[in-house]
């Protein structure tokens, strides 16, 4: 008898931006570094993208899904409102602290985590939802920037400087301190 083929392993990836296709520096990022390792692994990539927008699932290959999930009314309010108020955008940084008014993001990041090897949080924002999955598997935090220093620069005066710049602290640190391995840019 022949020895049964090993099952790849499985990657879930999860962004809080549209990654396909790649429109700027972090999207390559996450699209190409994901792309690269569906050469040796099964990856769904999981993204937050505008509520106006519809769920769709797009197989990149046969190895590769990329999965668009619309933000939730509750999140969009959320969200529009720290944007109205710093002027900047905050998706990002509000996912962190207001990812679980995502219901079906979460929903969907749920299912594909019951048969994953690893999760990858994409960004700092996302690890709070990542590490809440699974506590079996390790965790992946993808650096794309020194966040406190970015956030800091584009966050100027505001109402609300301080409670944006205290979440991406926490979403930092607890990604540098929690993750089974952190994969950053030099």
């Amino acid at each position: 008898a022949r020895p049964a083929t090993p099952r790849r392993k499985r990657i879930l990836s999860l962004s809080t931006y549209p990654v396909h296709p790649p429109q700027g520096g972090g999207q390559a990022r996450v699209f190409y570094m994901n792309r690269g390792l569906s050469e040796q692994f099964d990856v769904q990539v999981v993204c937050l993208v505008d509520g106006s927008r519809p769920v769709s699932q797009r197989p990149v290959s046969n190895s590769l899904e990329v999965h668009e999930i619309p933000s939730s009314p509750e999140f969009s309010e959320l969200d529009w409102s720290y944007y109205q108020r710093s002027r900047i955008p905050t998706t990002d940084v509000a996912f962190a602290s207001g990812f679980s008014l995502n219901h079906a993001y979460v929903q969907k990041c749920r299912e594909l985590a019951k048969d994953v090897d690893v999760i990858v949080a994409e960004q700092c924002f996302t690890f709070p939802l990542a590490k809440t999955l699974r506590t079996d598997i390790p965790v992946v935090y993808n650096s794309q920037n020194v966040e406190i220093d970015l956030k800091e620069q584009m966050f100027g005066p505001s109402a609300v400087r301080d409670e944006l710049l205290e979440w991406t602290r926490e979403a930092v640190g607890s990604a540098l301190s929690e993750a089974g391995l952190m994969v950053y840019c030099s």
